[in-house]
């Protein structure tokens, strides 16, 4: 009896640590789930922030090239025109709340180590060319705004070269143009990955992906 109720309990003992094993795995499945499912997410949070820049920046880089050559055909030809100035009609600066979000919230332990990393150092330029352009806008509403109703000659000096502070303005200019056309690139790359990322993401039975990511044949 004594063997019998040695096994009982040894029996016991085996169903309590498959229940507790299987309790184990099913919640650690669980939270993978959850995981995935906050990626997805994530990624496909990122790639609005990321498409909305996309749409806007060739559209900026387009007219501020504009302004540049505009005022280069008018100085090449003798004149003194008002120094091209850019000012955003929309917000001052793209959309970055979701990156901000995703690192305020933790949710950068969910993201593929290295795209992280592309992330980080894509959104640090951003936000240094955030910063160039209200540098340059600070310029532009102190010196070059006010002066416009003085005439074109306010800017420039006795021998016709462009004042100091408008020479300067100029080269945060096209600093500035050449900083978005680097981003543009970048962006675009990096668009795609995240797209691939959101579509590698495990999805429940039956539920469809977003389709081929930006740029893939």
């Amino acid at each position: 009896m004594g063997g019998r109720s040695a096994k009982g309990l040894f029996l016991e003992l085996v169903v309590i640590f498959v229940g507790v094993l299987g309790a184990f795995f099913a919640e650690d499945a669980r939270q993978q789930r959850e995981d995935d499912r906050r990626a997805e997410h994530i990624y496909r949070a990122l790639q609005g922030e990321l498409e909305a820049f996309l749409e806007r920046v060739p559209l900026v880089i387009d007219e501020i090239d504009g302004k540049l050559v505009r005022w280069e055909e008018a100085r090449a030809a003798g004149e003194r025109p008002i120094p091209p100035h850019y000012r955003e009609p929309r917000a001052e600066a793209p959309p970055t709340a979701i990156w901000a979000a995703t690192l305020a919230s933790g949710g950068v332990a969910l993201l593929e180590p290295e795209l992280f990393n592309d992330l980080a150092g894509f959104y640090n330029r951003l936000e240094s060319a955030i910063d160039r352009y209200r540098r340059y806008n600070v310029t532009t509403e102190s010196h070059v705004l006010p002066n416009a109703s003085l005439g074109a000659e306010a800017y420039y000096g006795p021998d016709g070269s462009l004042l100091g502070v408008y020479r300067i303005h100029l080269q945060l200019l096209q600093e500035l143009v050449t900083e978005l056309g680097v981003l543009a690139e970048e962006g675009r790359l990096i668009l795609v990955r995240v797209a691939e990322a959101s579509d590698a993401q495990p999805r429940p039975r039956g539920e469809a992906g977003r389709g081929p990511a930006p740029g893939s044949p």
